[in-house]
């Protein structure tokens, strides 16, 4: 960059620009450049800071006292209950988001069924079974086994005019999350954990995205 009066003031023939960012990480002052010379800074680029060795070491035995946590959870009494309590705690949800719905003046019909471990659920042309698989003393190789349908699936004492067609499959395991929380644990991304009321949002905004009409028809 010229500097016009540089040289005659102070026998100087440019300005040497560089950016750098000034931050604070645990009350010590860093200096980071963040461009390299000659070229212009055209956004904030925040620096990479490393834990410590001991930060490091804290997170790793917590993480191996979760896991240790978690094998124990799976095979206890409570985890049996509180896996079945949650459960019949998505067909609750859907109670719940009809109700809302009515409250807040869009009602809409949400179609609700459960037999033992296994419930239906039907809105928007669209139908869910849901159907939670485990052992009686442990949630190993466990199941909760979600599958999308374009007509009532196959349920008892439900006479079917045409086989209803399976669009997706979605499961997951119920297990511990943190040392205090249960959720429900995708199969397919064991980062991706959710509670029973988000399944059913997640269900109910699934059929509200794409309705399908007319709807298949069903007889009971």
């Amino acid at each position: 960059m010229d500097d016009p009066d540089g040289e005659r003031m102070g026998r100087t023939r440019g300005i040497l620009v560089l950016n750098v960012q000034l931050l604070i990480f645990k009350d010590e002052l860093l200096l980071e450049p963040v461009a390299p010379p000659g070229i212009a800074l055209k956004s904030f680029i925040p620096a990479q800071t490393r834990e410590d060795v001991f930060t490091v070491a804290k997170r790793r035995q917590a993480e191996i006292e979760l896991i240790s946590r978690k094998e124990a959870f799976a095979s206890s009494p409570g985890a049996i209950k509180a896996s079945d309590e949650a459960f019949y705690g998505i067909l609750e949800a859907f109670g719940i988001l009809e109700a809302t719905f009515r409250e807040q003046g869009s009602p809409i019909e949400i179609v609700r069924k459960h037999f033992g471990l296994s419930t239906v659920i039907g809105a928007y042309g669209w139908w869910a079974s849901i159907i939670w698989e485990r052992y009686m003393n442990t949630l190993q190789n466990s199941r909760l086994t979600i599958k999308k349908w374009d007509g009532h699936p196959p349920f008892p004492d439900v006479m079917l005019i045409r086989k209803p067609n399976c669009v997706t499959v979605d499961q997951y395991t119920f297990g511990l999350v943190s040392a205090t929380e249960a959720r429900w644990i995708s199969l397919s991304n064991n980062r991706r954990n959710l509670t029973s009321m988000e399944i059913a949002e997640n269900i109910l905004q699934d059929f509200m995205s794409n309705p399908l009409s007319p709807p298949a028809p069903w007889f009971e």
